[in-house]
């Protein structure tokens, strides 16, 4: 998707900075314009999205605000149980004293509704599944209150990971007014710019660059509750060159605009505003700049120095910083398409199938980032898991093979490889499965039990066959599965399968293309799980 953001929308995610958990720079970013002045890279992507709709697909899209969705609209097939969403109930937000409510039918629903960072009520989505965090501030919107969740839920949508939410470190305390339960984000990229963390001692007590949750749980241990608030609060520290690797522009916003920051001429000013002993803060910074010579902090196991310090530095600016609920990992269980899962209750064999027509993306979803995210990876999911909705909506209404099955007895049907599975002991440790897109989201495979599908892709010049037994179900919509092994004794098919990527087919110049024949009967009846 950075590519594909790149090339099709000329976003230029050029710059790499090491964020908070990282090993090394990964987080793409964009450079400063023509003016110098910094590009937050998550407005940027909005902008030029929400201008290439305006511009290219007005007549095609239409955006409606002030609307407050209440409801998913869903049918039931009760014979097999399938739920079917054909659109949405909702309220005009302005008329929200009314009872009044319009419905939008749609051939598909995708919920990108954000988390519930932001839900403050004693009765919930927070205070049920992390009740202890409910007097922490938030760096959320007033939005993000689990509605979509919520939605879901009430259809019988499968929530995972609800009691994951992560912690950020670093929420601004405004010194004009502490108390606000709502924080300004200091943004991951100040510490990745070399910002250290001091409590009220002056002592530095945790590696910056450590995982959200690990500094988090730093300041809660180690610092002192700020004056009038039950907020636990680290002094954050940046030196000039610290400054200007982050970027003097975006200081600027955070320093004059919001009044967030401090001014300190030297060590001995920062004692004066912080209450910290001068000693002890030249001590903390003598050993800081000891352990970047030396490439590790015995203290703290800090090993990456993206900017050095020194007693003799002026011109620092320091803010109070605060743990804030900032993400929720949990919400919505999905597949790798994007779809909804709801449990079949009792089933043997496949205990999740998707809500049929409604798909979800970003912080809505749970499951993807396990249990705390890395800084870096919402608007990658975002990307993503939204791109990966929209084709799959758009692939809804492929109405051949809904019936009869969309693969054909010898003819080569082009498909994309959805993910790979690591196996466990039920079909060997030495194996993997590869899950393929129909090209329709509701489409089957056609195929009965015991019949293989060959599958083939040109790699170098030569054209690659295998030929397998799908593992998934003839009933299963929008997806094919085989079991192979990615050694030699795969066969030759498997120099392939090991180059291919999830989503190649999407980029087709530069991967291979990927092929099923429909059925190929062996003449004997095989033994499968189905």
């Amino acid at each position: 998707v950075v590519h594909w953001l790149m090339k099709k929308f000329n976003i230029p995610l050029t710059v790499l900075s090491h964020l908070g958990g990282h090993s090394a720079k990964r987080t793409h970013r964009a450079p400063p314009d023509e003016h110098g002045n910094p590009v937050p890279i998550g407005f940027l992507i909005m902008k030029t999205l929400k201008d290439y709709i305006d511009s290219t697909l007005s007549n095609q899209i239409t955006v409606r605000t002030g609307t407050t969705v209440t409801r998913l609209l869903q049918r039931t097939d009760f014979r097999t149980g399938v739920k079917c969403i054909y659109g949405v109930e909702y309220r005009i937000r302005a008329d929200s004293a009314s009872k009044e409510k319009e419905t939008l039918e749609a051939d598909a629903v995708i919920l990108t509704t954000g988390g519930f960072g932001c839900d403050r009520t004693n009765n919930g989505v927070m205070s049920k599944y992390r009740p202890d965090l409910l007097g922490f501030p938030t760096t959320c919107g007033d939005f993000a209150v689990g509605d979509g969740v919520l939605m879901g839920q009430e259809i019988g949508a499968e929530l995972v990971d609800m009691d994951k939410v992560q912690l950020h470190p670093t929420g601004f305390i405004d010194p004009k007014n502490p108390g606000n339960p709502t924080k300004f984000l200091a943004p991951e990229a100040i510490r990745g710019s070399g910002a250290i963390l001091v409590n009220q001692k002056g002592e530095r007590f945790v590696n910056e660059l450590d995982l959200r949750s690990v500094v988090s749980k730093g300041i809660i241990d180690n610092c002192a509750e700020y004056e009038g608030t039950n907020s636990k609060f680290a002094w954050c520290i940046m030196n000039k060159a610290t400054q200007f690797l982050f970027g003097d522009k975006v200081l600027d916003f955070y320093k004059d605009r919001l009044g967030l920051f401090s001014v300190a001429t030297d060590l001995a000013d920062i004692a004066s505003i912080t209450g910290c002993p001068l000693n002890t803060l030249m001590k903390t910074i003598n050993e800081y700049a000891d352990a970047e010579q030396q490439g590790i902090c015995k203290k703290t196991r800090k090993v990456v120095f993206p900017s050095s310090i020194s007693v003799n530095d002026r011109e620092f600016l320091i803010a109070r910083v605060t743990p804030s609920i900032h993400y929720c990992m949990g919400g919505l269980n999905i597949n790798a398409a994007a779809e909804v899962q709801e449990i079949i209750p009792g089933k043997v064999v496949g205990s999740h199938r998707h809500i049929r027509r409604l798909f979800a993306a970003g912080e809505v979803t749970g499951g993807v980032h396990g249990n705390n995210r890395l800084g870096g990876n919402s608007l990658l999911e975002c990307v993503v898991f939204g791109r990966i909705a929209g084709f799959r909506a758009a692939a809804l209404n492929q109405r051949e093979g809904f019936d009869s099955g969309c693969l054909k007895e010898e003819e080569w049907t082009l498909v994309d490889l959805r993910e790979v599975r690591n196996t466990d002991d039920k079909y060997g440790r030495n194996t993997r499965e590869y899950r393929f897109n129909l090209n329709g989201s509701l489409q089957k495979t056609g195929l009965k039990v015991g019949q293989f599908i060959a599958i083939r892709g040109e790699m170098d010049g030569e054209m690659l066959t295998g030929y397998y037994s799908p593992i998934t179900r003839p009933d299963d919509e929008g997806v094919i599965g085989i079991l192979c092994r990615p050694d030699y004794k795969g066969g030759p098919i498997v120099k392939l399968l090991q180059y291919i990527r999830p989503g190649c087919i999407l980029e087709r110049e530069k991967n291979p293309e990927i092929w099923f024949l429909g059925w190929w009967n062996w003449g004997f009846t095989y033994a499968s799980d189905f």
